[in-house]
């Protein structure tokens, strides 16, 4: 069950556009809040944990969702300049 719920965390945190210390302490909440949940309703793969708990994806949406514009405006100004880097060693 711990291999599911770790699978599950490292998929979420791949889909984060930066991960700052806001994002580690959210995702180690809700890696606390997967064990106990996976505990309860017996989460037996994956596939079953995306239909119950939602996907990474929407995690992700709604964890984005949740913050204030400011927070917002910080985590996309940090991908955007991690975009901007990543895509200058290719020109």
């Amino acid at each position: 069950m711990d291999t599911i719920c770790r699978e599950y965390i490292k998929q979420t945190q791949m889909l984060f556009p930066i991960i700052r210390k806001k994002e580690r302490i959210y995702l180690k909440s809700l890696y606390n809040d997967l064990i106990e949940y996976c505990d309860i309703n017996k989460i037996s793969n994956l596939q079953e944990l995306f239909h119950e708990y939602g996907s990474p994806a929407q995690i992700v949406q709604e964890y984005l969702l949740s913050l204030n514009e400011a927070d917002l405006k910080n985590c996309l100004k940090g991908f955007g300049i991690y975009v901007v880097l990543l895509f200058q060693q290719y020109l």
